[in-house]
């Protein structure tokens, strides 16, 4: 299975930006966290798992492992919780992954804007709890042939989302703002 080696905090905050631009929110206030580490987590595993379904890629090395919560990255998940989810860098308001080609960079920006869109922090837990999920004991790695599998076989929300027509408009609107 090939990997796109992307530097994970780096993605993370990619994503991070993406949800604060597409969801308006106040960049000068900083009282109140808008992502929190477990809707970043969830989003993160969709992300990989789609990556993984579709493209046959890892987009990073570091493993998820199964919590109660859900699919965790445990490093970048003790870093959030001690620090939080903030935009990252103000200035350009958006990080660049050159690892990923435009038209893949297209689907997951996709997958950002409509997971963050449509699904709270709870909802989406919900959802990651899947079968990888459940198959998987409590603080073991989730592997990734197995997430491949599963998003491969199956029908998933995933799906509905790339394969929406309206996701092109979603994804120019945000690259006019981003």
């Amino acid at each position: 299975m090939e990997n796109f080696n992307i530097d994970l905090k780096k993605f993370s905050e990619y994503v991070v930006n993406i949800i604060y631009d597409v969801n308006n929110f106040d960049i000068n206030n900083t009282e109140e966290q808008k992502v929190s580490p477990l809707k970043l987590q969830n989003i993160l595993y969709f992300l990989y798992a789609y990556a993984l379904s579709a493209w046959n890629k890892t987009l990073w090395s570091n493993n998820f492992e199964k919590w109660v919560i859900g699919p965790v990255i445990p490093e970048l998940y003790y870093d959030y919780s001690k620090n939080g989810v903030r935009l990252f860098n103000l200035e350009e308001h958006f990080v660049k992954i050159p690892e990923i080609p435009n038209w893949d960079r297209f689907d997951l920006e996709a997958l950002v804007i409509d997971l963050s869109k449509k699904y709270n922090d709870i909802e989406l837990a919900k959802l990651a709890h899947d079968d990888v999920w459940k198959n998987t004991d409590i603080s073991s790695i989730m592997k990734a042939e197995d997430i491949a599998k599963y998003y491969s076989e199956y029908e998933t929300f995933i799906d509905e989302i790339v394969n929406d027509p309206t996701i092109e408009n979603n994804i120019s609107i945000f690259s006019e703002n981003g």
